[in-house]
């Protein structure tokens, strides 16, 4: 649950996971200021086996927590009788086309919210094109 959690922290707030080198990145340095306060992390840090901690398992377990927030924005959204998909386009800087979906909303209070759905390489920006995504 330590990694989940951490995991979760770190792209809360938008911080890097990894770094130049695995021993460096914030999850391992955040794994490692745990471990004095949770005794089987401290454990499992000490043992040589880290295969819990491979990039494809990090990804793997943000995919998890993405589409987890993403079916509670969308269950939320089912609620709201007024709500609005925003979706904006652009290049980055390597020439690749990007579209970006907001979803807008206002609840019985009158109280707006916005929340981010994704970024998503496109091919092009045609019309039918963005339908079907």
């Amino acid at each position: 649950m330590a990694i989940f959690t951490t995991l979760w922290f770190l792209c809360r707030q938008g911080l890097s996971i990894r770094g130049h080198e695995d021993v460096s990145s914030n999850l391992i340095q955040l794994l490692e200021l745990q471990k004095e306060d949770v005794p089987d992390l401290k454990k499992w840090m000490g043992r040589s086996s880290y295969k819990w901690l491979s990039h494809n398992i990090q990804n793997e377990i943000i995919d998890i927590v993405r589409k987890s927030v993403l079916r509670s924005v969308v269950c939320e959204m089912k609620k709201r009788e007024h709500f609005v998909i925003m979706v904006d386009e652009t290049r980055d800087i390597s020439i690749h086309e990007q579209v970006t979906f907001c979803i807008r909303s206002v609840d019985e209070k009158l109280t707006i919210s916005e929340d981010f759905v994704g970024l998503y390489e496109n091919p092009n920006t045609e019309g039918k094109t963005l339908f079907v995504l």
